[in-house]
């Protein structure tokens, strides 16, 4: 079970429960694996691409380059309701991060909508992914 919520300041906190049989169970990530994949390329990213995005500037919000087709969703989980589907190549504005045990998710403004964002994805169930990089310049 997973919930989000916002804290005192106004920052998302993520809330999870695990099941106790899950718990107990080792399990690897896809932040463990040993190269996660720049976007769907045979590159692996840099430790700097798997950063969470800073703010640059006055305007306190942070730009990242949409690496995937990437679901927006209406909360930072991965079962949330999906609001739009960001297309690869696309720079957002990103005004929050958070990280939760399947990794980090920021907030994205794009166009009319809100959503959350995952940094990280697994492909075809198998190869680990970087959706998004904490910038807009080409790599």
């Amino acid at each position: 079970m997973r919930a989000t919520t916002a804290a005192a300041g106004g920052k998302t906190v993520v809330f999870e429960r695990l099941a106790s049989r899950a718990a107990a169970a080792p399990t690897q990530t896809a932040t463990d694996a040993s190269c996660v994949y720049y976007g769907y390329t045979a590159s692996c990213a840099r430790s700097e691409d798997r950063q969470v995005p800073v703010a640059t500037g006055v305007d306190e919000t942070a730009r990242v380059a949409v690496l995937v087709d990437l679901n927006a969703r209406e909360e930072a989980r991965p079962d949330a309701s999906v609001l739009a589907t960001i297309p690869a190549g696309t720079c957002v504005v990103v005004d929050e991060c958070t990280t939760a045990s399947d990794g980090n998710w920021c907030r994205a403004k794009v166009s009319s909508f809100t959503g959350w964002i995952r940094q990280q994805a697994v492909r075809a169930n198998r190869w680990p992914v970087l959706t998004f990089a904490p910038r807009c310049t080409a790599r």
